[in-house]
């Protein structure tokens, strides 16, 4: 029997034990959750080791000291950071946990603006009004207007001083809650989205078992 067919096998069995949620909170479940959530550390923490601390620091300093010197300062702070654990060193690790934190806070910040907020925003200038005659071309305009009127109306829907703009306040309060059915239809959305992909998951691995018992068992 060579490694493919254990491999296949174990895959099998994992996935029968992750099943078994179905029925009840096992301990099969269990050990397929601990062995899922150790092998993904694991495999985390190698891949960290070969291509940061190893390939990307230890080697780089050993084979060009004079040019990497500046590799020294994620060094220190990297020995800072793994005194965190212990209490009365703990305080030494405060600069490198600010800069991750802060570091990631503004990678976070910039990915969003500019790979969700930007692009979103700049999605909703559209043109209402057809640029020639058509059906087509009427039906993409009755498009665009049904985005922008969700996106105005749902951005309103979060505008809590409707009863402060006097004649103007009901029209607000109106356009806020048509902008909360605008909302509900796009998380019935999402989630039948998601409903749709984990059913889509289900069906690969009981294909993936009936194929096993078809040609290994």
């Amino acid at each position: 029997m060579d490694l493919s067919t254990v491999g296949v096998w174990v895959a099998a069995a994992l996935t029968l034990m992750v099943l078994s949620y179905v029925l009840s909170d096992s301990p099969l479940y269990k050990l397929a959750e601990h062995i899922f959530v150790g092998s993904s550390i694991g495999w985390t923490f190698v891949l960290l080791y070969q291509n940061v601390l190893l390939g990307g620091l230890v080697l780089e300093l050993r084979d060009a000291p004079e040019k990497n010197l500046p590799l020294l300062i994620p060094l220190a702070l990297g020995i800072l950071l793994l005194l965190r654990p212990i209490r009365s060193l703990a305080w030494l690790g405060n600069p490198s946990l600010a800069l991750v934190v802060g570091a990631g806070a503004a990678l976070a910040i910039a990915g969003a603006s500019a790979g969700l907020l930007a692009p979103q925003a700049l999605a909703t200038v559209l043109p209402i009004v057809p640029g020639q005659p058509g059906w087509d071309a009427w039906r993409v305009s009755l498009s665009n207007l049904a985005v922008v009127v969700g996106v105005v109306c749902v951005l309103l829907y979060f505008h809590f001083t409707g009863k402060q703009l006097g004649r103007y306040g009901r029209p607000v309060e109106l356009a806020a809650s048509l902008g909360k059915y605008f909302m509900m239809v796009a998380f019935g959305a999402l989630f039948a989205s998601i409903a749709i992909s984990r059913l889509t998951l289900l069906v690969g691995r009981i294909s993936f078992l009936l194929d096993v018992v078809r040609n290994g068992w």
